[in-house]
């Protein structure tokens, strides 16, 4: 596994629900790997991408990790996720096969959150984008790499 975190921001922006206010998280994460790295478990502190960001640098990946699941604890629901480099292939529901022109997304709105690819398939170069509801009277999580 080669996954490096080159560049990850958090923050958030203000939502206004009826006569409350809320916020947005956004994280956007530029991600490296090898072709080989097919699974992307980020909502997930101990799978395999973090312990393969780990390889190259603990400290960073501790503190990416603990911002992600932050993140996850303050949240109310999942709104978005983008990859444009995904356009290219086809999703599939979670649960089914991934086959070559295929990725599957699981659990968004979990810490069990994953992406996932065919088996030596996976893409070189990722720019994630991910979007949250925040639980009421929740501040964003800020973080710039």
């Amino acid at each position: 596994m080669a996954f490096a975190v080159t560049q990850m921001k958090a923050f958030g922006i203000e939502a206004y629900e009826g006569n409350r206010k809320n916020f947005e998280q956004i994280l956007t994460m530029t991600i490296t790997a090898a072709v080989g790295d097919v699974l992307l478990d980020i909502g997930a502190p101990t799978g395999t991408f973090w312990t393969s960001v780990a390889v190259l640098n603990a400290a960073s990946a501790a503190v990416q990790s603990a911002v992600v699941t932050d993140i996850y604890s303050r949240s109310s629901h999942h709104l978005s996720l983008s990859v444009p480099q995904l356009l290219a292939k086809v999703p599939v529901v979670s649960g089914a096969t991934v086959a070559t022109t295929q990725y599957k997304v699981a659990n968004p709105q979990t810490t069990s959150f994953a992406i996932t690819m065919f088996a030596g398939e996976g893409l070189t170069s990722y720019t994630l984008a991910m979007k949250w509801i925040l639980k009421d009277d929740h501040a964003p999580v800020v973080y710039s790499t």
